[in-house]
């Protein structure tokens, strides 16, 4: 209204039927007529919220009707296209995780989802009683899969020994402080006292006393004794594919 008013004024003034002052007022009254539409615009652009930042909603606080003050909460979202790995590390192995800069991670609940996490911050103080220090890894999760509050299951790698003899751990016998295996030599069982390493899963590091293409006997070893005469039944290499 104010616009028309002030065009159609603005030609009447042209042929001097109104005064400048008249003009003026006209020109004056559109000027505060859009300055009050543009505040109106700010006023209703308020009226919409938007996120600061792209993400999942976590927590909604409002509600349809709610009159909200300036302040006040309207929900929480969480950015989690990268996401934070929280691993407890106990004292005995921190000489070894202080060295690692990736670690190999397991989602479980999505169906054992392997990825890799990066060293993010490794605390020099322990946060419980139980000599825990914590131990934060950056993971990558560019399909928002992995949700905050998930459990991960870490792979760390502590030592890696090469060209290291390996024997399953079940063929080991324990008695008193004597650990030892049985190998077959001409067709007898021959006692082999041996010192022990690293274990990964049912297999153990033999540091001494076996050495590699050793017959070891890895069943009816615990119904031997030193010396005996022993038939073998069976002989299993890695070309058996043969599951111990």
């Amino acid at each position: 209204m104010a616009i028309s008013d002030f065009n159609r004024d603005k030609s009447v003034y042209s042929k001097g039927i109104i005064s400048q002052a008249q003009f003026e007022t006209k020109e004056t009254n559109m000027i505060l007529a859009g300055v009050e539409v543009a505040n109106a615009r700010l006023m209703l652009n308020r009226c919409y919220i938007k996120s600061p930042i792209s993400g999942i909603i976590s927590r909604l606080d409002a509600k349809k009707g709610l009159l909200l003050s300036v302040g006040a909460s309207v929900g929480k979202i969480v950015k989690i296209d990268t996401v934070k790995a929280v691993i407890g590390i106990p004292e005995s192995d921190m000489p070894a995780v202080s060295k690692l800069t990736d670690v190999e991670l397991t989602v479980k609940a999505l169906d054992n989802l392997n990825v890799t996490g990066t060293r993010y911050f490794l605390s020099p103080v322990p946060d419980t009683a139980a000599r825990i220090y914590r131990f934060e890894l950056s993971v990558e999760n560019p399909e928002n899969t992995i949700l905050p509050g998930m459990f991960i299951r870490a792979n760390i790698v502590k030592k890696e020994v090469h060209d290291a003899v390996a024997i399953p751990f079940y063929s080991v016998i324990s008695r008193g402080n004597e650990q030892f295996v049985f190998v077959e030599e001409n067709g007898k069982a021959v006692k082999k006292n041996v010192s022990l390493g690293i274990m990964e899963g049912w297999m153990v590091e033999v540091t001494q006393g076996l050495e590699e293409g050793e017959n070891l006997i890895v069943e009816g070893h615990r119904d031997v004794e030193d010396g005996q005469s022993i038939k073998v039944v069976h002989t299993v290499t890695e070309a058996d594919n043969y599951s111990l």
